[in-house]
């Protein structure tokens, strides 16, 4: 159990109508394309949506919580990850003064190295052998090349200067672990569990029609856990028809409240199986790309606040969707308005006993990487033991120290003695992951929270 260093005054809390209402609100962007050549002809829209931003929360509220759903870069190069940064610093102050702890992230196909793939033969041989495997055999496929193959790490080279960013945010991933979990926010008490899913696995320049369904996932990422109010938000880039695994993967994301996905550039949000069921949100693009006629409908700059609130059944999902508009240069209400489904306590579908016994997979040690190492992993102890504010608090840390140089991470690990020489060979992002976990092991948060203050 971890140290209370804080005391948290509960009757802050605000109440209505004598119930307590604690929703949790989400700013979910995704395919900002930050390009570092030529003109940057995104630059407008980016600004006018954080302008808009801003104007939102002076109208309705502050958010809680930014999901970047991929496609941050166009050419997966470190400058335009730098570039990302500062945006994101923007949108922060816009969705009320939040911090980088208030953020997570997946990668998208732009996300990437292209020239990497090409010069590496073991990440074309990697993408060869999902792309030729047969569909019931892609599970085993990627357990191969990920989980059991020494030289994995080539495997995920593509993704380098992408997972330096968003380690930076706590979410960075590895070949053993390519999604990564978090159980940090809430809504109205009830323990909000993101997951992060990584579905550029196999992605490369070839991938641009769904038609070709080379992409996959891989049901080890999706395996979402049931437990009595736990409530499941999954975060992906590509939607359904671009996933060639997806007839595999749909049965255990029918647990999940909520999925947002990005890549189409359009934004939607349905409830395919109807009503209390999953709900699927597609951010459309803050930077869709031009066509040869300039940007047209649907396929305009667009980003959605979600809206969580717990009901006595389940979860109430609204979505409030604001899009580009050429004639007024500015961002409105979109179109088609806004949405709010009902997703259940238990969101599957209703089918048979037999229908809803999904497959569990061997039983093995949870190699997830956690978005909050300073969190004890949901498999040790239930999240809901600590408090809302105390789980916030110890991912702020985490991130704060996540965010700092190199040098100065070293240095606090050094001073607290939870780095070794012998650490310094284990690669980013799992040796700061080990750090932050000896810390929290060894009963150091305070001391960590002192050397970052």
């Amino acid at each position: 159990m971890y140290p209370l260093w804080h005391q948290y005054d509960t009757d802050t809390r605000l109440h209505t109508g004598g119930e307590l209402k604690l929703p949790l609100r989400i700013l979910h962007v995704s395919d900002i394309h930050f390009n570092d050549r030529g003109w940057d002809e995104d630059r407008d829209q980016r600004t006018e949506l954080v302008r808009d931003l801003r104007a939102y929360v002076d109208r309705e509220t502050t958010l809680d919580a930014i999901l970047v759903g991929g496609d941050i870069a166009f050419g997966a190069e470190p400058a335009q990850y730098a570039t990302a940064r500062e945006w994101i610093d923007e949108l922060l102050e816009a969705a009320g003064g939040l911090e980088a702890s208030d953020v997570w992230v997946v990668p998208g196909n732009h996300d990437v190295s292209w020239d990497t793939i090409g010069a590496s033969s073991i990440a074309q041989d990697f993408r060869k052998a999902v792309a030729e495997c047969e569909v019931n055999d892609i599970d085993l496929t990627l357990e191969r090349r990920l989980a059991r193959d020494p030289q994995s790490a080539a495997v995920m080279a593509p993704l380098d200067a992408y997972n330096e960013f968003a380690s930076s945010f706590g979410c960075g991933i590895t070949a053993e672990s390519p999604m990564w979990k978090d159980d940090t926010l809430e809504v109205d008490g009830i323990v909000l569990r993101l997951t992060g899913v990584n579905s550029a696995l196999a992605s490369h320049q070839d991938h641009h029609e769904p038609d070709k369904r080379n992409l996959v996932v891989g049901t080890h990422q999706v395996q979402l856990d049931r437990e009595p109010g736990l409530l499941h938000l999954v975060m992906m880039h590509h939607p359904p028809s671009w996933l060639r695994d997806w007839d595999h993967i749909a049965p255990y994301l029918q647990r999940a409240h909520v999925i947002l996905f990005g890549h189409e550039h359009a934004y939607s949000s349905v409830q395919p199986g109807g009503d209390g069921t999953t709900v699927h949100v597609n951010a459309g693009a803050v930077a869709p790309e031009r066509q040869s006629g300039g940007e047209h409908d649907p396929f305009l700059a667009s980003y959605n606040v979600i809206t969580l609130s717990k009901v006595s059944a389940g979860l109430e999902v609204h979505v409030d969707p604001r899009y580009w508009s050429k004639s007024d240069t500015r961002f409105i209400s979109h179109p088609l308005g806004a949405k709010t489904y009902f997703a259940g306590n238990e969101p599957s579908p209703r089918r048979s006993e037999e229908a809803t016994s999904f497959p569990e997979g061997e039983a093995a040690e949870d190699s997830t990487v956690t978005a909050s190492p300073l969190l004890e992993d949901a498999t040790v102890a239930s999240p809901a033991a600590l408090s809302g504010e105390v789980r916030r608090d110890l991912r702020r840390i985490a991130v704060r120290f996540l965010q700092l140089p190199t040098t100065r991470r070293r240095e606090i690990a050094r001073r607290l003695h939870v780095l070794t020489d012998e650490d310094l060979s284990t690669p980013d992002p799992e040796l700061w992951t080990l750090v932050l976990k000896r810390v929290r092991d060894q009963h150091l948060i305070n001391q960590l929270e002192e050397e970052l203050s």
